[in-house]
């Protein structure tokens, strides 16, 4: 009795010294914020609210997506079994770098979290029509001013939306509102929450160098981080010097701002490191 006794508390014990926090039904370990430090060293996972906060908001919200959705954890998952932080191969190194092919640590760690923020984004923030309507109002200025360009400006100014302009060298640096070419002004066209669903507008607008000629609007919006972009190639510029464009730009609902609307009373216990 006593020896049963004393490996029970010991088994506490343990438990207790390896346990980081626990978030309803979900165990973070210290082992695993130690990894989402590892994954952080990469700037595009990291949104610096810190390696714990993070595995704990994204506990929290797949205890949403299970009591509001009723999808569980295996469904978020389905069945990959790749280990990467993205699709090409150094990424994949990386990633072996970290997990050390533990399918199992990289899944919770990693995985996990980005499929649950996946399914919040695509199958609830999208399909909340208040959210599509920058996009609406991006495709309707498209049709108003498409038959006549010269009336981008004029449009906009009379609805009130607010332009920019855009610069592509020869060279195919992008330059953002007369900026110097550097890494900055061209991460200002960054995509959004999920790279892989399309060409970033980056490489997009330099498309447009070479498809668009002067005076001509895009047919279709660009998305960004934060707005969705109507882009005009600017009268009088020439196809073999920059290629200018003007923007119409249509601030999006913020995605993170609207996360915290998903009001949960999940409770969460974090244990002193």
């Amino acid at each position: 009795m006593i020896i049963a006794l004393i490996v029970i508390l010991a088994a506490g014990f343990i438990f207790y010294t390896e346990v980081a926090a626990i978030v309803g039904t979900t165990i973070i370990f210290k082992k695993d914020v130690a990894l989402r430090d590892q994954v952080n060293r990469n700037p595009s996972f990291d949104d610096g609210s810190g390696s714990l906060n993070q595995l704990i908001n994204s506990a929290i919200q797949i205890e949403v997506i299970k009591k509001k959705y009723s999808v569980g954890r295996n469904e978020l998952l389905g069945r990959q079994m790749y280990i990467g932080l993205g699709t090409d191969p150094q990424s994949a190194e990386r990633a072996k770098d970290i997990f050390q092919n533990d399918v199992s640590a990289y899944r919770r760690v990693f995985q996990l979290p980005m499929m649950a923020q996946r399914f919040l984004y695509k199958s609830v923030f999208l399909a909340d029509p208040k959210n599509q309507e920058p996009l609406k109002a991006a495709q309707m200025f498209i049709r108003k001013t498409i038959t006549d360009p010269s009336r981008f400006l004029d449009e906009a100014s009379k609805a009130k939306i607010k332009t920019g302009r855009a610069v592509v060298l020869p060279n195919g640096e992008l330059l953002v509102q007369g900026e110097a070419p550097n890494r900055a002004a061209r991460n200002s066209f960054r995509d959004i929450h999920d790279p892989s669903d399309s060409v970033s507008p980056t490489m997009m607008i330099q498309s447009l160098a070479n498809s668009l000629k002067p005076g001509q609007i895009a047919p279709q919006p660009l998305s960004r981080k934060d707005d969705w972009i109507v882009v005009r190639r600017a009268e009088g510029t020439k196809n073999s010097g920059p290629a200018v464009f003007e923007t119409a730009i249509f601030p999006k609902v913020n995605f993170e701002e609207w996360k915290k609307t998903l009001v949960d009373s999940t409770p969460v216990r974090v244990m002193k490191f």
